[in-house]
């Protein structure tokens, strides 16, 4: 069985069709926004973790070990080791390997790729 799609536009324009733009506004504490929708941006003044960290599960690893890597021609690297959450790595990433990582802090400054896992 296919995957069934639309284009983006279509898409845009079922949504639209099927919404209105938001008339009335008001400002409320936050503890009384519970089932409210906003009507702009929410953005927190600082980041939180406050640390660099990878997104969701995956494997971290340097971005020239696989140069060069394509659909008919992967890469494959040894995994070294594995980090959970709220561990930390001391262990240099050296070419050529890779760490699976769950969403922790970033352990060095030389890992300059990350590749994301679905589950």
């Amino acid at each position: 069985m296919g995957v069934m799609g639309i284009e983006l536009e279509q898409a845009v324009e079922v949504i639209t069709s099927h919404t209105r733009p938001i008339e009335d506004t008001e400002r409320l504490p936050i503890i009384q926004a519970e089932g409210r929708i906003t009507a702009g941006d929410v953005t927190a003044a600082f980041d939180q973790p406050p640390f660099p960290r990878s997104p969701l599960d995956g494997y971290s690893f340097l971005a020239d070990s696989v140069k060069g890597a394509s659909e008919n021609a992967p890469a494959a690297l040894p995994v070294i080791a594995a980090v959970y959450a709220g561990e930390y790595l001391e262990q240099e990433i050296s070419d050529g390997e890779a760490v699976k990582i769950t969403p922790v802090r970033l352990f060095q400054k030389a890992v300059t790729a990350w590749c994301g896992r679905r589950t």
